[in-house]
């Protein structure tokens, strides 16, 4: 398991029977062979697939969100009139524990 990914690695996790990894472009024709069925699609905010090219479109832009930091769950906190992003707060937790007190 890839335990301390940088920012700019996509994170790999890995178990025994599983293996969670960033979608390749060579993984288009067997992710169109899902997405292609209309009972799968139903469930998904997608529409059902019609080519391969769909699905390659449909992974390089996962691939740019992943680049470009969107897309990321986390959470906002709304105090004096803003919206303001708490991952940024959680980097700063992480710096601040590490702090020596004087």
């Amino acid at each position: 398991m890839n335990k301390s990914p940088t920012s700019s690695q996509f994170p790999k996790l890995e178990t025994k029977n599983l293996i969670l990894r960033e979608t390749k472009l060579s993984d288009a024709s067997a992710i169109f062979e899902i997405f292609a069925d209309d009972y799968v699609t139903r469930c998904h905010d997608l529409e059902t697939a019609t080519s391969i090219e769909q699905i390659k479109f449909l992974i390089s832009r996962r691939a740019e969100r992943f680049k470009n930091k969107e897309g990321i769950l986390r959470e906002y906190g709304f105090w004096k009139g803003k919206f303001h992003d708490l991952r940024l707060f959680s980097l700063l937790k992480k710096d601040y524990t590490n702090a020596q007190m004087y």
